[in-house]
């Protein structure tokens, strides 16, 4: 047997021709000589070019369906003097004629040849013969060069527009994690596959430390479940829930503290609250100004892609000042502050 070209490029004899060109483009950069240095590299490459060859070619590719395993020497053969077992033409035998054209016949009467009658006329032979209905000289049609199946192809289903719900999770989840139960309904399919039923199902979803609003989770192909499309995709889009305390600025964490203005002239002490319930303390001898920043390094929230390291708690000073101020104050203010 020769070789077998379909099996070196790793394709079905059913291939069109784009997998063709797509599996010899594959084999050939993986055993191409330049880049591919093992002892079988170089024969292997050649083998592909040489399938690429015959099957990248219709005519060739048809010829190889037909006759074997290779349709070039075949093709070869047929012109050569060996195509002609007695040394010349077999037409020349009947003074140039084609004994098997029953039409345009002068010099050679093909009926005549076979006692004034068609060989190939009989539509099915009597007790004279043996071959039975079929015409016995008719040769047989490769099934891929003259394929008589339906083109048409079963369509594709589409796919249904996917389902999105709000996934809420709270600072104190985000810091350690949590694991979410999240039950929805939906129309599923009954065993004759076009009558539905509805149903209830629970989707779990482990929220990881880190995770940041935006986050998208998906569950493919959890949603309503139709006869004649793909069932959508549930999608839960994660949001931060408002906290009471506490706002988040991605890794960070800012807390809002008040202060009066005594205080944020005179120095204050202050303890102050985390997410985990501990108390930082807190001591400022210098003059606070509006909206003036301290950082807790490492009391945030935790990086996505590094849980061990953790962003900052940023306190935010909101100085209180008095709505109304007596003249004695501020004849007492004006004497103490500077101009």
């Amino acid at each position: 047997m020769g070789k077998k070209f379909y099996d070196v490029l790793e394709i079905p004899e059913t291939a069109t021709e784009d997998d063709i060109k797509k599996a010899y483009r594959k084999m050939a950069l993986k055993y191409h000589p330049d880049k591919n240095k093992s002892p079988e590299a170089e024969t292997k490459f050649k083998a592909v070019s040489e399938a690429y060859e015959i099957l990248g070619d219709k005519s060739k590719r048809c010829k190889y369906d037909k006759f074997g395993d290779n349709p070039v020497q075949y093709d070869t053969f047929q012109k050569s003097n060996n195509a002609y077992p007695f040394g010349y033409p077999p037409f020349d035998f009947f003074n140039g004629k084609d004994p098997f054209s029953t039409s345009g016949l002068n010099d050679f009467d093909f009926f005549n040849f076979f006692g004034g009658t068609d060989p190939f006329a009989t539509s099915g032979f009597n007790s004279n013969n043996n071959f039975g209905s079929s015409n016995p000289f008719t040769r047989s049609q490769s099934t891929r060069c003259y394929s008589t199946r339906s083109k048409t192809r079963k369509q594709a289903l589409k796919q249904d527009p996917p389902v999105i719900h709000d996934l809420y999770v709270s600072l104190e989840d985000v810091l350690i994690g949590c694991t979410k139960k999240m039950k929805i309904e939906r129309n599923v399919l009954n065993h004759d596959r076009v009558t539905t039923r509805r149903e209830m199902k629970v989707l779990t979803i482990n929220v990881k430390p880190g995770w940041k609003a935006g986050t998208k989770i998906t569950f493919k192909e959890e949603g309503d479940q139709n006869p004649n499309s793909i069932p959508s995709d549930i999608i839960f889009i994660v949001k931060d829930k408002v906290h009471k305390r506490f706002e988040r600025d991605g890794c960070d964490i800012k807390y809002n503290c008040n202060i009066s203005l005594k205080q944020a002239l005179c120095g204050v002490n202050l303890m102050i609250p985390t997410l985990t319930g501990e108390l930082l303390p807190l001591e400022v001898n210098d003059i606070i100004y509006p909206d003036m920043e301290h950082r807790f390094f490492g009391q945030g929230l935790p990086l996505p892609k590094d849980n061990s390291r953790r962003g900052n708690l940023i306190v935010i000073f909101k100085v209180q000042f008095p709505d109304a101020l007596t003249d004695d104050t501020k004849s007492v203010l004006m004497d103490c502050l500077p101009s």
